[in-house]
């Protein structure tokens, strides 16, 4: 827990503001259940009669894994308090993409 030690609460609270607003986000944009089409459509990507469907929780752990890797290399934004925001942003995301469908893990489609 030696990474818990760095953050500060203030670092934390924008963690926390970040998770609270992409859960909020996610569940104004995205469908009221599963399968059904919200504001914006699913990202289906189609090979031949396979299709794979890239869940929000997917590009936004992808997202996420991005926004460290570049937290790592810039002190800037390491300091400024923005990539708390942002990671808590992907992290509301993908929890949204988690837990409030059931379909979640069906990623490939036929």
């Amino acid at each position: 827990m030696e990474w818990l030690k760095r953050y500060t609460f203030f670092n934390l609270a924008l963690l926390a503001t970040g998770i609270a607003a992409g859960v909020i986000l996610s569940n104004m944009i995205a469908g009221k259940a599963a399968g059904a089409q919200g504001i914006v459509p699913s990202l289906i990507l189609n090979f031949g009669t396979m299709g794979v469907h890239v869940h929000h929780w997917i590009w936004a752990t992808a997202l996420f894994v991005a926004i460290l890797k570049i937290n790592k290399l810039n002190t800037i934004v390491k300091k400024s308090g923005y990539s708390n925001i942002l990671i808590g942003i992907t992290l509301g995301i993908a929890l949204h993409g988690i837990a409030w469908y059931d379909d979640w893990y069906n990623i490939l489609l036929h």
